[in-house]
């Protein structure tokens, strides 16, 4: 989410051992997902036909006794809620060999009007090569317009340039992120023409409910993450905090998963070592995000001149009630991008006399906040 979240909001908790506190989002999330675990069932179950013809004889003996206590599950949650949204099918058309199931809700306690910017698709443009992305919208005015434009690209770009997928996959993939991005941008400006473009980002005209109306940076972006199969090869490219994962079982037989890919959040220190470097990204402050907006910094300097967690912010972040946002007991936390005074391109006494705001010839762009280090979108927070 680009936007910081508000101290009405924040400062709602449940204690729990150790001093840590949850969000009310995150009981509601965990009671939530409860609620729509009988639809994700459902999708599993669908898809076991397809999973059961690829299987030989053994491991299909294995998907039906799975199945048998799945569909016990199912029948023990009947009067759980069904809301969000579940489906299944092939990765085209219902040609493709792997089959996918995917589920998607909205966050919080759903409905209510609160919008879905999750977007997913799944591709086989050829009979050796799959795709599938997962794109995760944030912003509440552009998150889903931008998690749509980018995952369209994506789609016709790497569907039409299958053969370069798979003899260049780093480089395909690099170049559909790159045009994606500027795809939402360009989405952007024809939802709303009367945008004005600085350097590499976007103004938008916004009006305040105490009537302060002014120039500032549009936010919203989406998270990226891309997959594909071919031969005996997987490619995973990612932006964002949407986390690949790669499911199998030991030797012994438990169930493992392993994270492909990295997450880009503020408390990854390799990119916060990358922003360093530049002369702009060292003024973007990595901190916990605290219902009090008190500011404590995620990494300090060592004595060798390298950078490590700071232990003290991180208590001084406890002290002050940083909320965890899941099981891992991860903290929130914040990249914070600095505002700046933006010199506005004049226009015409026509156009200045004809539209709000284009008389205006430099504006205050205030600081924005967001919870990743690279993104699609987000023209402000990369600029």
């Amino acid at each position: 989410d680009t936007q910081r979240a508000s101290s009405g909001g924040g400062n709602s908790h449940r204690q729990l051992g150790g001093g840590l506190k949850r969000t009310t989002s995150w009981q509601r999330g965990h009671r939530q997902a409860r609620a729509v675990n009988a639809a994700a069932v459902r999708a599993i179950l669908a898809a076991t036909s397809v999973l059961a013809d690829s299987m030989a004889e053994d491991g299909r003996c294995v998907l039906a006794q799975v199945c048998h206590v799945m569909r016990q599950k199912l029948r023990s949650r009947q009067s759980l809620s069904r809301s969000g949204s579940s489906t299944f099918s092939s990765a085209c058309s219902g040609s493709a060999k792997l089959p996918t199931a995917s589920f998607t809700h909205e966050g919080g306690q759903g409905g209510k009007g609160k919008e879905n910017q999750d977007i997913s698709f799944s591709a086989r443009p050829t009979s050796g090569l799959h795709i599938f992305a997962v794109f995760d919208g944030h912003g509440k005015r552009y998150g889903q317009l931008s998690a749509r434009s980018a995952a369209s690209f994506v789609k016709s770009f790497l569907c039409h340039n299958h053969r370069w997928l798979i003899d260049c996959p780093e480089e395909a993939m690099r170049s559909a992120f790159v045009e994606a991005h500027y795809a939402i941008r360009r989405a952007m400006l024809r939802t709303n023409p009367r945008m004005r473009e600085k350097d590499d980002y976007l103004l938008h005209w916004v009006e305040y409910d105490d009537e302060d109306q002014k120039w500032d940076a549009v936010d919203g972006g989406t998270t990226a993450t891309v997959v594909a199969i071919f031969s005996s090869t997987l490619v995973v490219a990612s932006v964002g905090d949407s986390s690949a994962m790669l499911l199998g079982r030991t030797r012994s037989g438990e169930l493992s998963y392993e994270q492909l890919v990295a997450d880009h959040s503020p408390t990854n220190i390799d990119e916060y070592r990358r922003l360093q470097v530049d002369r702009s990204g060292c003024r973007i402050k990595f901190v916990y995000d605290c219902p009090d907006f008190t500011e404590w910094p995620i990494f300090a300097k060592d004595e060798d001149g390298g950078y490590v967690l700071d232990m003290g912010g991180l208590a001084s972040a406890d002290a002050h009630d940083c909320l965890v946002k899941n099981e891992r007991d991860e903290r929130f936390t914040l990249l914070l991008i600095p505002s700046e005074t933006a010199q506005l391109v004049p226009v015409s006494d026509t156009v200045a006399a004809s539209q709000p705001g284009f008389s205006v010839t430099s504006t205050v762009v205030e600081e924005q906040a967001i919870t990743m280090t690279r993104s699609l979108g987000d023209f402000y927070a990369h600029h």
